[in-house]
């Protein structure tokens, strides 16, 4: 038990990297390079996806992982997280508060995903 919770904070620094990294290429892009906001914005998160694919291959999970099942487990948690904002829109639940739960299911999501079926070599070595 004690090594899934050392794994789940790895995987929040690595989350919380991934944020300021994917943060940082947009402005960058958008304020001085001039991109428009959307491209630069899709840049970011794109550059953040990279980035959480090989640090939690490197760090979190300490082994390769595949990137299709990556980008598929990612594309789940975007479809959860896009049915709870409209749930919680049609409930009249407040947007900060609805937005915390939101992310805190996506990233549940994320991490289940990766910890049982992309990082697959890591669940295999850490039946804890």
């Amino acid at each position: 038990m004690k090594a899934r919770i050392v794994t789940f904070v790895k995987f929040g620094l690595v989350g919380a990297v991934n944020t300021l990294f994917s943060y940082a290429i947009s402005i960058v892009l958008f304020y001085i390079l001039n991109i428009p906001e959307p491209a630069a914005q899709a840049a970011g998160y794109l550059c953040g996806c990279v980035s959480s694919f090989l640090l939690n291959g490197k760090f979190t999970f300490k082994t390769k992982g595949s990137v299709i099942k990556f980008a598929v487990v990612n594309i789940l948690s975007l479809i959860a997280g896009a049915a709870l904002a409209a749930f919680w829109s049609a409930a009249g639940i407040e947007y900060r508060i609805a937005s915390i739960i939101t992310t805190a299911v996506t990233m549940l999501i994320n991490f289940i995903g990766y910890r049982l079926w992309v990082y697959k070599a890591y669940n295999q070595e850490h039946t804890d």
